[in-house]
């Protein structure tokens, strides 16, 4: 398995170990749209404020 792809599998585990928590800085939906941009395989970014 590509190290990226384990590590974002991880990531997506942690986090979704960790939602109960997480909901105090925000709710499930918001949640869930994150891992869906973190798994999907798109997390170059933006750089809309030009730092």
């Amino acid at each position: 398995m590509d190290n990226r792809k384990e590590q974002m599998e991880n990531l997506e585990k942690e986090f979704k170990f960790c939602q109960k928590i997480l909901n105090a800085i925000g709710d499930e939906t918001r949640q869930h749209l994150l891992i869906i941009m973190m798994t999907s395989g798109e997390c170059s970014g933006s750089d809309s404020a030009g730092y």
